[in-house]
């Protein structure tokens, strides 16, 4: 791979931006290619000798998990009302993927009992959400939060998004000075906030949540995926070399569940919940969106659709 980066950059920097970006599961280890050595985290970007060649030494990366992801049956079904809309869609898909990077970012659920989630006064048979496994408390949309539901919109384009932020909204959500605004975990939105977050591009929201991703936790969604559990077992895996392709349930249920948000406006969504951490909304996107957090979280829950 070719990198840039600053000569007043650390290794350690160098590491942890290879990490984050590369998707790897844990930081890499960097040795010099001439004599085996590994650099140390305190050594300068520019006092590497010129045109050195490292050797970037790390475990297997997000970008393995998401082609065997790729080998999968495709999630749409015709007759699921919340996946048709996937249907014919690979499960490589790049949609599809940003979708779990994204939700890998969700907060963990309340702790579970055994009480009945009822999803709204309008849940009925087919939304997944009345599962012996509902949580004690429903989890109500931060900053992140917001911004996650808000990329997973946008990374499905034109079928949801109806209009584009403009650069000075960029600028003031990702700005990482401290004169703009810095996402931040179990802080409110604001009416502000949640409107240029509403306009933001895949690419500017990424942004903005990279520093909340975690590649382990992404990593343990995508064996989830793959091995069609809720405990980050690989159980299929394997399987999937041969070209037998497999259904999974947790992808389909994800999914599922992103589209009963965003069928109901995402938009409207994170503007009920401006002001507040209590989760508050049309009642089928409140039970959507304790369901994901469960799924993406690999808690254990009804894998419905």
């Amino acid at each position: 791979m070719e990198v840039f980066e600053p000569i007043t950059s650390s290794v350690n920097a160098l590491k942890t931006r290879l990490h984050s970006e590369q998707g790897f599961q844990e930081r890499p280890c960097l040795i010099r290619e001439s004599d085996g050595t590994e650099i140390g985290d305190n050594e300068v970007v520019g006092d590497l000798a010129e045109c050195a060649r490292l050797i970037c030494i790390t475990s297997a990366s997000i970008s393995t998990l998401e082609s065997r992801v790729a080998k999968l049956d495709s999630p749409g079904c015709k007759y699921q009302k919340y996946l048709r809309w996937l249907e014919g869609t690979p499960a490589g898909d790049p949609r599809i993927l940003q979708t779990a990077w994204a939700a890998s970012i969700l907060p963990m659920p309340f702790a579970l009992n055994s009480s009945k989630d009822a999803g709204g006064d309008d849940a009925d048979d087919d939304a997944g959400h009345d599962d012996d496994d509902a949580p004690t408390g429903k989890v109500g949309l931060d900053e992140v939060s917001a911004a996650v539901l808000h990329a997973i919109d946008a990374s499905w384009g034109a079928r949801r998004r109806q209009s584009q932020a403009c650069e000075s909204d960029a600028v003031e959500v990702l700005d990482r000075t401290g004169a703009g605004h810095n996402l931040q975990r179990q802080v409110p939105v604001t009416t502000s906030t949640a409107e240029k977050l509403s306009r933001l591009s895949w690419e500017a929201l990424k942004q903005a949540l990279m520093p909340h991703y975690d590649a382990d936790a992404h990593a343990k969604l995508l064996k989830s995926v793959l091995g069609g559990s809720n405990d980050g077992a690989c159980t299929l895996s394997d399987d999937l070399d041969s070209g037998d392709c497999k259904r999974s349930d947790v992808l389909r249920t994800l999914l599922a569940e992103c589209d009963q948000i965003m069928c109901r406006d995402t938009k409207e969504f994170v503007k009920k919940n401006v002001g507040t951490l209590e989760l508050c909304g049309h009642g089928r996107q409140q039970g959507a969106y304790q369901s994901l957090l469960k799924v993406a979280s690999c808690t254990r829950t009804r894998l419905w659709a």
